[in-house]
């Protein structure tokens, strides 16, 4: 049978889509990895100024762009928000901690020696989450 032309398709659902070109393609890719860094530069400085809820919604904010955060952000998103939880013991960072740490898993870009150099993690260790996800390794 087949499936329908994607413009068909998008008007059957009221909008419509064009293709673009390939320049413009990669400049929405630029665009959007500058948006992600923007925003990882806003969460470092928010994290200096100590304001550590603007760091949770900056990196939130980034983490939705897709494609848009690489391993290394991630990582150094985990440890950012594992110090912030060392500070504050406040749960939500353990947990987005994780999340950040689970995402490179899923990526099969995680293992134990990354988990274990890394002294910002010790915080993780008595979470059942931290405990799961160092056992799948």
């Amino acid at each position: 049978m087949g499936l329908p032309l994607l413009g068909s398709y998008a008007l059957s659902y009221g909008f419509t889509y064009d293709n673009i070109t390939v320049e413009k393609s990669q400049q929405n890719e630029y665009e959007e990895h500058q948006y992600v860094y923007d925003l990882i530069m806003k969460a470092k400085n928010a994290y200096q100024a100590g304001k550590f809820q603007d760091v949770y919604d900056f990196y939130n904010q980034a983490s939705m762009v897709l494609g848009g955060m690489s391993n290394e952000q991630n990582y150094d998103a985990a440890r950012v928000f594992s110090t912030i939880a060392l500070k504050t013991n406040e749960q939500k960072y353990k947990e987005i901690a994780l999340d950040f740490l689970n995402l490179l898993y899923v990526r099969e870009m995680l293992n134990k020696d990354m988990l274990l150099k890394c002294n910002d993690f010790k915080i993780l260790y008595n979470e059942e989450r931290w405990k799961n996800l160092f056992n799948k390794l």
